[in-house]
C-alpha cells in the first residue's frame, strides 16, 4: 500500500509542475496579448489589469486558473511589474518564478 503511494506521488508531482507551467504562460500570454502595456505606469494601474484578467480566467475559462493567476500575481507584483515593463519572455518569467 506504501509502494503504490509513494509511486502515485511521483507520478503526481511531474504533472502537477508542467500544469503550473503551463498555467503560468497561458497566463502571461494572455497579458501580453491583452494590453498589460498600457498599465504598467503605476502599481494601481497593473494590479487593475492583473484583477480583472484573473476573474475573467476564473469565471469564464477555469475557476482553478484564475485562482492560480490571483496566487501568482499577488505575490510577485513588483517582480511582475518590472518584468512586463522589461517585456521579459515569458518562458523566462515563469522559470524564474520557478513555475516552470
Amino acid at each position: 500500500m506504501f509502494g503504490l503511494l509513494i509511486v502515485f506521488a511521483l507520478l503526481f508531482v511531474p504533472i502537477s509542475a508542467n500544469q503550473a507551467c503551463d498555467n503560468c504562460k497561458l497566463l502571461f500570454n494572455f497579458a501580453y496579448q491583452f494590453g498589460i502595456r498600457g498599465a504598467l505606469q503605476n502599481m494601481d494601474k497593473f494590479k487593475g489589469f492583473y484583477n480583472n484578467e484573473c476573474q475573467y480566467f476564473e469565471r469564464q475559462i477555469d475557476g482553478a486558473v484564475g485562482k492560480f493567476c490571483f496566487e501568482l500575481y499577488s505575490k510577485n507584483q513588483h517582480k511582475l511589474l518590472s518584468d512586463f515593463k522589461a517585456v521579459t519572455p515569458v518562458g523566462i518569467m515563469c522559470t524564474d518564478l520557478k513555475q516552470c
